[in-house]
């Protein structure tokens, strides 16, 4: 019997989710699993696997990880998809877990046509598997990748690109970089503590009301 209040759907499949981001098949996680609770998760692992199979299946992470042991277990098809694939375009990089950066890697490893976009200081999805370093290493991936960056923003105003410095200047893996803003100092910070998500909601939609009233006021 598996006690469902410990072991929730959720945080199972979570834990799966997570061995397979990182190419840990169930026979890999069941012999590195330590804890009763791991062992636990193993076993779940292992079935759940068996019944895929049965049922001629995958889910999404068996789309990523099961085509990266594809391509490195037979280089043919890989060759076949790198001249399908010649040019390979990834926007916010930052968020990419590790098979997805093998994935792009071995796709991009034949024609080296390969562009990723992303920002060090933006990656909040660690608790879903991205991994930061796949874009602070890409160029060591791919060789003969060039490094651009670019420091103008365009949506921030100076006032808010201060305040957002000041937070992520505390970052311990980041590369520096410099962003100016071409709109202007802007409005001040205001914060304000909603009760809920409605109070949230009502507090912005109250302050867009009034700046088109003192907007029309001005014309």
């Amino acid at each position: 019997m598996i006690d469902t209040k410990r072991f929730s759907a959720r945080a199972v499949l979570a834990q799966i989710s997570a061995a397979k981001s990182e190419l840990v098949d169930a026979t890999a996680y069941g012999e590195r699993a330590q804890t009763i609770y791991e062992q636990k998760i193993a076993e779940i692992f292992a079935e759940y696997e068996r019944r895929l199979v049965l049922a001629n299946a995958m889910d999404f992470d068996d789309l990523l990880s099961v085509t990266v042991r594809l391509f490195r277990a037979h280089p043919e098809v890989l060759a076949r998809y790198q001249d399908r694939f010649v040019h390979v375009l990834v926007d916010e990089y930052q968020d990419t877990n590790n098979v997805q950066n093998e994935l792009v890697v071995l796709l991009a490893s034949g024609h080296r046509n390969v562009c990723v976009v992303g920002d060090s200081d933006q990656s909040i999805y660690r608790f879903r598997g991205a991994e930061i370093r796949n874009l602070l290493d890409f160029k060591h991936g791919v060789q003969r990748c060039n490094d651009g960056r670019f420091g103008r923003e365009l949506r921030s105003t100076t006032t808010i690109l201060n305040a957002a410095n000041a937070v992520i200047n505390h970052n311990l893996i980041r590369e520096e970089k410099s962003l100016w803003s071409a709109l202007g100092l802007g409005e001040k910070i205001q914060r304000y503590r909603a009760n809920d998500e409605r109070d949230e909601a009502t507090f912005v939609r109250r302050r867009d009301v009034d700046a088109a009233s003192r907007a029309r006021y001005c014309l």
